[in-house]
């Protein structure tokens, strides 16, 4: 069992240069080669964005990305969050479709909420999959619908509970098989 990578961040609002980074990374996570694409349609989003109740159907991403810009221009915090699996990993456990991961993700965004501060209602997010050679991921953005002057910072321990969780379901037949693996052993003693 290999470690999941996972990436939380955020940059500061307040500065000029994240408005940059953040106007054009719907784009690359719509249209990336390595983007799983959506059925009928030319690019790899999904998501909850209330705005944009069928992502994964709209033709064109262009309104979702004129309200990430509008957002990085109003100075709201953005999170970005990246989970990435080594290959082998990642086919054995299933997590080669964009219905694998969005299920993951999907289950894990109350307990995100908590340590994010974010009431559950007010998170929105869109992301892709990516199958990338090596490290199939998911990318995504993340923010809150209502609070535009909430602190950007996560603190290292929030970031922690979080990339567990994310290992623990990832990795869950696989640690249930270890637990009694380690439960045979004890009553071997």
């Amino acid at each position: 069992m290999n470690n999941v990578i996972f990436l939380f961040e955020a940059f500061n609002p307040n500065k000029r240069t994240t408005f940059f980074k953040h106007k054009n990374y719907t784009n690359y996570l719509a249209y990336s080669e390595y983007a799983i694409r959506n059925s009928n349609v030319n690019h790899g989003l999904f998501g909850k964005i209330n705005q944009f109740p069928d992502i994964e159907n709209m033709v064109d991403v262009e309104p979702i990305n004129k309200l990430i810009t509008e957002l990085a221009n109003r100075k709201v915090p953005i999170y970005r969050c990246t989970i990435s699996l080594d290959e082998y990993d990642a086919m054995r456990l299933g997590y080669n479709t964009q219905e694998k991961w969005k299920e993951l993700f999907e289950s894990k965004l109350v307990s995100l909420t908590k340590k994010m501060n974010i009431k559950y209602e007010d998170l929105q997010y869109t992301g892709a999959v990516h199958l990338e050679s090596g490290h199939p991921h998911f990318q995504c953005m993340i923010w809150s619908k209502q609070r535009d002057k909430m602190n950007y910072y996560i603190n290292y321990g929030r970031v922690n509970k979080m990339r567990d969780e994310f290992t623990n379901a990832i990795f869950r037949e696989d640690l249930i098989e270890l637990y009694k693996e380690k439960d045979r052993a004890k009553k071997g003693i």
